[in-house]
């Protein structure tokens, strides 16, 4: 929250939050591959190397959001090796992926400022590409659609003047102080509430 004092004061918190995730691992790369952020991303370097490799701008055409086999696409990349201590920061319309130097481990941690909002179907997209209709179907499973029942969203309230409508004085006539059965206005699925209503009586004079 220290770190990133300085940029909500002016601006007030963000409405999806930040995020701080650990990184620590020998991978080849990042396991996901090529991909692009919705943050703004500030990374602290903590131990070992790791090498950032990034694009400006997305260096495929395909309609997929992550590239593993990003070799054809070297050329038109750049890099930054931070070392341990350092501060790397990228903008979020950067593609990136993170690769391994000399085959060690490496540790890092990223904190990143929303800048995008977040996309469901990006996941979407890439959980269904290559997937064929009859292979997201399971045959064995039975669609059932339940009856439609309709029940009110909410119950007579007395008028402003405190005075019972004429269905709520009908029933409760002759029964005093006594809690009356109020019924709802939602057909006969619609429950019943039990209610006390106070029944009044005019005056003899």
């Amino acid at each position: 929250m220290t770190f990133f004092a300085p940029l909500w004061e002016p601006t007030g918190l963000p409405l999806s939050g930040a995020i701080t995730r650990l990184f620590h691992g020998n991978d080849e790369h990042t396991p996901v591959g090529v991909h692009k952020d919705r943050f703004a991303t500030f990374m602290f370097a903590l131990e070992g190397r790791k090498r950032m490799r990034f694009w400006r701008q997305r260096p495929w055409t395909e309609p997929v959001t992550t590239v593993l086999d990003y070799q054809p696409y070297l050329e038109s990349s750049f890099t930054a090796e931070p070392e341990p201590g350092d501060l790397l920061y990228w903008p979020c319309a950067y593609h990136h992926v993170g690769e391994s130097v000399g085959g060690g481990s490496a540790t890092s941690v990223n904190v990143g400022v929303p800048r995008e909002a977040h996309r469901a179907v990006y996941d979407v997209d890439d959980l269904l590409l290559g997937r064929t209709a009859d292979a997201m179907v399971d045959p064995d499973a039975g669609l059932v659609r339940p009856p439609a029942v309709t029940a009110p969203l909410s119950v007579p309230q007395p008028s402003a003047d405190g005075a019972l409508s004429e269905r709520v004085s009908g029933r409760c006539a002759g029964r005093g102080d006594r809690a009356c059965e109020v019924p709802t206005d939602g057909g006969p699925w619609a429950p019943r509430m039990r209610q006390p209503v106070t029944a009044a009586r005019a005056s003899d004079g």
